[in-house]
């Protein structure tokens, strides 16, 4: 592929080495329920960083802070309250059967919904 003139992006070979030195450590050197535990925490740390830094754009829009000095400042903020919020009412209201219902069900859809939106937007098509 590299022939061809495919270049693999520091982003992707950074990602890659970080997601494999976090699993290396967690799944062999944890208990299952803590490397469980630190898997799951990590892969929000990057989801979360992975949408911030490509809609970051788009979320200073949302706030009205695209012409502010510190908008990304803001924005970001903001980001990091509304998901610490979310995360909240996930605990506090995880007791509840319908709750748990709605956040498992979000938590099982993103993924599909995710690959999505990230191929709508680069223009893949889903037909072969």
């Amino acid at each position: 592929m590299s022939k061809k003139g495919y270049k693999v992006s520091r982003q992707k070979v950074s990602l890659l080495c970080c997601t494999g030195i976090t699993s290396i450590f967690a799944w062999g050197f944890l208990p299952p329920m803590a490397a469980f535990f630190v898997a799951n925490f990590y892969h929000g740390l990057q989801y979360f960083g992975i949408v911030w830094a490509k809609e970051k754009t788009n979320i200073r829009k949302i706030f009205g802070l695209n012409t502010k000095n510190h908008g990304s400042k803001t924005a970001l903020f903001l980001f990091c309250i509304i998901l610490i919020v979310l995360g909240l009412f996930h605990v506090i209201l995880s007791s509840l059967r319908i709750a748990l219902a709605l956040f498992t069900v979000v938590s099982l859809m993103h993924f599909w919904y995710d690959g999505f939106i990230w191929s709508v937007r680069k223009g893949l098509s889903f037909s072969r």
